[in-house]
């Protein structure tokens, strides 16, 4: 399924791996996190799922779909998982939230 989908769109991506033989594997990590797929109309159709791991690498939380705002995304981390406050104005400015609501 995978090598068919990569040569479909044309990939030519030598670190990422196109295997049919990988497809137990990605379908067992997928499975771990409620994601499931198929080969449909020369795709690859799949759930959506977001998972959040804290730093021990345990699983805090999963969130079905995508229909949720990346500001409740960060409200649900936030909430979740202890993160040091960063003194202002220092890392990256991209990563500051700017909301219109």
């Amino acid at each position: 399924m995978l090598t068919d989908y990569a040569q479909r769109w044309r990939a030519d991506l030598p670190h990422l791996a196109f295997s049919n033989r990988l497809i137990d594997e990605i379908r067992k990590v997928a499975g771990y996190f409620g994601v499931v797929f198929w080969p449909e109309e020369g795709a690859i159709t799949h759930t959506s799922s977001t998972a959040i791991v804290d730093p021990t690498g345990r699983l805090a939380a999963m969130v079905e779909g995508s229909s949720f705002t990346s500001q409740q995304l960060v409200d649900l981390v936030q909430s979740l998982l202890p993160i040091e406050p960063r003194p202002s104005g220092s890392g990256p400015s991209s990563l500051r939230q700017q909301t219109s609501r």
